[in-house]
């Protein structure tokens, strides 16, 4: 798993039973494995509130309550973290790519960020609250964490469930490198490198969720609120709030000055479809011992030999 700091593991996270809980009463949950990842992407499973708790059904599940919890926590996060744009830039002071920090333009100009955010300069003519720009499109919104890999098959490593590739240890002074082993070259998956890609590049999986072409769309969806009137895009104190399709409970909602994200929900994504369970892998083949005189066949273990006609020899009184 990658370490604290870094990638999926970026964050520790406390739980709790209940709200308000005393500090010995929250628990620290493990660190996140890839392996838990790409298997609690095909779960279906409630929590019951017991981290040390079996998880049943299929696929297997064997690492407990615990591991699916932060493996669910590592999916919604990095896919439903967002911000307004603008909130954060790159920080090139550190070496690490997926840095970020508070815009300085963002801490001079919170008073005014309509002039930060806004895309649309006619819309900018007219009267309107600062964060009827913020919610107009999914341009509007970057997200905050980098992108989790799906993951795909690179001589034999899956860097699926991680955001950075997996590095093998360095050769000893004695070992030569073997080109059968892996590098992080081979793992060629195209995956999004920016941490603050805008939200409009995202493709939704909901099979109802496309455009007259048939491309998907955004799975995001946004509203402007307010409780002091029927027209909020004329209300300095209206709300934007930038609502994920695909993980119902998971909210984003800024006033143009701050912004807060909010999941409440029961760790289950939306499927578009009734839910069918995944098939089990295919039954493997019997063995097949080696046919003709194929030279560069694996040899036979022990010298056995299929017979052409297993039955045995008839008795010799028979024969006669």
């Amino acid at each position: 798993s990658e370490p604290w700091g870094t990638g999926v593991n970026g964050f520790a996270y406390y739980v709790a039973n209940t709200p308000g809980a005393r500090a010995e009463e929250w628990t620290l949950l493990p660190r996140a494995h890839p392996l838990w990842i790409r298997t609690a992407r095909d779960v279906r499973r409630y929590f019951t509130g017991n981290l040390n708790a079996k998880v049943g059904g299929y696929p297997s599940f064997p690492w407990g309550e615990a591991a699916l919890l932060r493996a669910r926590i590592a999916q919604i996060a990095h896919e439903c973290l967002v911000a307004p744009a603008g909130v954060f830039v790159k920080d090139d002071e550190l070496e690490d790519v997926n840095a970020i920090k508070l815009n300085d333009q963002y801490k001079e100009e919170i008073k005014k960020p309509e002039e930060l955010w806004a895309k649309d300069e006619e819309r900018l003519k007219e009267p309107h609250a600062p964060v009827a720009s913020v919610a107009t499109s999914a341009g509007n919104w970057t997200h905050i964490l980098p992108f989790i890999r799906h993951g795909k098959d690179a001589k034999g490593v899956n860097n699926g469930g991680r955001v950075t590739k997996w590095t093998p240890p360095p050769l000893g002074e004695e070992e030569e490198a073997d080109e059968t082993q892996y590098t992080p070259d081979d793992d060629d998956e195209e995956v999004p490198e920016d941490i603050l890609r805008s939200l409009d590049a995202d493709k939704s999986s909901l099979p109802g969720l496309v455009n007259a072409e048939g491309e998907a769309l955004p799975p995001w969806a946004f509203k402007l609120g307010t409780t002091l009137g029927k027209f909020p895009e004329k209300s300095e104190h209206a709300v934007a709030a930038c609502l994920s399709l695909e993980w119902p409970g998971a909210v984003c909602a800024s006033n143009g000055k701050a912004y807060a994200n909010v999941y409440v929900g029961n760790g289950q994504p939306r499927l578009g479809k009734h839910y069918s369970p995944p098939l089990p892998p295919a039954i493997q083949e019997e063995w097949a011992p080696p046919k003709g005189d194929d030279e560069e066949a694996a040899p036979v273990p022990n010298g056995l030999q299929e017979q052409k006609d297993p039955r045995p020899p008839k008795p010799e009184a028979d024969a006669e």
